[in-house]
């Protein structure tokens, strides 16, 4: 790493090198993170200022150089940012709070338009450099972290702040003019997906189309003219004829005809990302028939924060049933299974454009309101997960499972440029555990706990870094951390910080099922159910291997099969997960089963019952005794990994001592000695290897 003089030097030359700021469209306002106007905004002419030399402007030399390692780390949740870090020699970057656009107005249908139209716009707008940043609360605190340090993403640019939706719609009339919207229709839900497949492909912002006076369609038109619809979707499809501008009898469905419409216009075209594909609710359940409640009442539900990241990329959109065997909810006058035929279709042409490499899937199945027994369909939620697995597993896309609860998370197209400062070695610590082993006692229930369920971006972000991972307690018990090396795509930042500050209780693994969340024996040629692609197993493995030689992950803590079978039944899966998981697998099990444990060539691998543990919403007691239950359930061999959700290491501390006390109650000889998962693995494979 070069020394903080030749840092020193090299920013000096850079701040000679420095364009003027950029041109704003409106004046700062006092910063106002809150502001709920009660109305929509009034409209106000765009008034954009001529660029001049600002005398005011900071000097960037005079400010000391400051390395990532300068950084106070004592205070997670209040980064501080560098001196110079809004000196404005590295342009502007506008702040509006969410809630200028979500909960600006009292309609809910106008809230969900603006929030569509504010976050795609900043995917369009951070696609060559930081441009718009979201303040939802939380986040300020990775923006103050994003400018802590000199080599930061949005060190050195002048912060502005948006206090209204119209200031937002004056700061960047003229982008919006130039990119147009593209209009989806209301009565088709589907069409508002298709919409962000636009924005992502054409650069068309979307926006419903609506008659009503105070409809954002009628603000933009009012104030930009006609002529910025530069797409119309409204009334094209009917279900009934040939798709429009397509060659394609329709399908009998609107919904359905839709997604053909996409599927010959933009994927077949090859106009969308090769490498990513996005499972998004569609504007269903604040439509006439839909029936959601969460999309009332959470952004963070609506999975509309996470579309900056989508269209920056220019993803594919789609939200339809995983199951072939009944009509989707939100379509049951469809064919039965027409959904799914469509779904698979997509997924087919999405192998074929990435040339058969693993694609990733961000979203989930919007399971509190489509395709579910909560809305009519025959299968229950888990149902949904396991199916939507399956499907993607089939034709080699691993999922980014940012399921409800949050399901969504904003201004990934910023977090997503930022460049790693860390060194993402354990090897210390691996090392280190391996060289001590201790001997084997008879006595001992060893322990590792899996902490889990982090194979989501939106969990680790609001669950495990602004939650967990600062709690008070963490580094007073060993943690195997089971966040799915994959997710350092979009939030790598969190990466960093997690390294950093680790303790040297505190270790990585990866989660569910590895880089993505797939169902790998749906990757064996002639097992993969939904598709009659070839073997995917050698993809998995070169997928994999990237990722975890990237932050030096040597475990699998849990490949999760759900109804496909086991993993620990097939030489040829672990044989491919031996290749990136050298210290130790382990394998999902049913409620109530456990595999116990085996050897692999040379390698350990652990059941992992789902019943073994404990989540975040559980008492102590109840977990201690199910802790307790668990191990005395006995093994062979007293190694039990103990799979966990979305908990503190407070809560594990009270639950392993509570679950000893338990033991002492019993007169039970045994003691609880919570190991690394290093030692875990490495000590099982020395026993089964006796």
């Amino acid at each position: 790493m070069k020394s903080n003089v030749c840092k020193k030097l090299l920013c000096l030359a850079l701040s000679l090198l420095c364009v003027l700021p950029l041109a704003v469209a409106c004046t700062e306002q006092p910063e106002q993170p809150e502001n709920q106007p009660d109305q929509p905004p009034v409209d106000q002419p765009v008034t954009p200022e001529t660029p001049t030399d600002d005398p005011q402007k900071e000097d960037q030399s005079m400010y000391d150089y400051v390395a990532f390692e300068d950084v106070d780390f004592s205070n997670l949740s209040n980064f501080k940012e560098a001196e110079g870090a809004n000196s404005g020699d590295k342009g502007t970057i506008y702040v509006a709070n969410h809630r200028i656009f979500w909960g600006a107005t009292g309609d809910k249908v106008l809230n969900y338009d603006m929030t569509k139209f504010a976050v795609s716009l900043q995917g369009l707008l951070n696609r060559k450099t930081p441009t718009l940043y979201i303040d939802e609360g939380q986040s300020m605190n990775w923006f103050r972290f994003l400018r802590s340090f000199t080599d930061a993403p949005l060190y050195g640019m002048k912060k502005k702040t948006l206090n209204d939706f119209n200031a937002l719609l004056n700061a960047f009339g003229e982008q919006i003019k130039d990119y147009g919207i593209v209009v989806w229709d209301p009565s088709v839900p589907a069409t508002s997906n298709l919409a962000t497949t636009v924005c992502g492909a054409d650069d068309y912002l979307p926006v419903m189309y609506s008659e009503d006076a105070a409809s954002l369609y009628q603000m933009l038109i009012a104030k930009f003219g006609a002529d910025i619809v530069k797409m119309d979707l409204c009334g094209k499809f009917t279900g009934e004829g040939t798709v429009w501008e397509t060659e394609r009898e329709s399908t009998g469905s609107a919904k359905c005809d839709a997604y053909v419409w996409a599927i010959e216009n933009y994927l077949k075209a090859e106009k969308c990302d090769y490498a990513h594909i996005a499972y998004m609710t569609d504007f269903y359940p604040l439509s006439a028939k839909g029936k959601g409640t969460y999309l009332d009442n959470s952004v963070y539900e609506t999975y509309l924060p996470s579309q900056d990241y989508i269209v920056a990329n220019g993803i594919f959109t789609f939200d339809l049933a995983m199951f072939g065997d009944h009509p989707a909810t939100d379509d049951p006058d469809q064919r039965v299974g027409l959904d799914y035929e469509i779904l698979k279709e997509i997924l087919l042409f999405q192998y074929e454009t990435n040339m058969g490499e693993f694609s990733q899937c961000i979203g989930f199945p919007p399971f509190p309101y489509k395709y579910t027994d909560q809305q009519g369909g025959k299968y229950d939620a888990v149902m949904a997960e396991w199916t939507t697995v399956e499907v993607m597993s089939a034709y080699n896309i691993a999922v980014v499972a940012d399921c409800p609860g949050p399901s969504s998370l904003y201004n990934c197209s910023i977090y997503a440029q930022y460049e790693g400062q860390v060194d993402y070695s354990q090897a210390e610590n691996r090392q280190k555990a391996l060289d001590n082993l201790p001997e084997y006692d008879k006595d001992a229930y060893y322990v590792f706990i899996y902490g889990g369920d982090y194979d989501a971006v939106s969990w680790t972000y609001h669950l495990a870094a602004n939650q967990a991972w600062q709690d008070e307690k963490r580094g007073e018990i060993l943690m195997a951390w089971a966040f799915n090396p994959n997710l350092y795509e979009r939030v790598p930042m969190l990466w960093d910080v997690f390294y950093h500050t680790a303790t040297d209780n505190d270790f990585f693994i990866a989660g569910d099922s590895g880089a993505g969340y797939v169902n790998p024996l749906l990757l064996l040629e002639g097992k993969r159910k939904h598709s009659d692609l070839p073997d995917g197993l050698d993809e998995w493995e070169s997928w994999c291997r990237e990722w975890y030689d990237l932050l030096d992950i040597t475990i699998t803590g849990m490949i999760l099969d759900g109804n496909t079978g086991y993993s620990h039944n097939s030489k040829a899966v672990l044989k491919t997960y031996a290749e990136f998981s050298p210290d130790g697998i382990g394998v999902w099990n049913w409620p109530g089963n456990d595999s116990g444990t085996t050897l692999f060539e040379d390698i350990a691998v652990s059941g992992v019952a789902q019943d073994s543990g404990f989540t975040r919403h559980d008492q102590v007691e109840a977990a201690a005794q199910n802790v307790v239950r668990f191990i005395q359930a006995g093994r062979k061999r007293n190694f039990y990994p103990i799979k966990t959700n979305i908990i503190t290491p407070t809560m594990a501390c009270e639950v392993f001592a509570r679950a000893q006390e338990i033991l002492d109650e019993q007169g039970d000889d045994g003691y609880i000695e919570v190991v690394d998962p290093y030692t875990f693995f490495a000590m099982l494979e020395r026993e089964l290897g006796k």
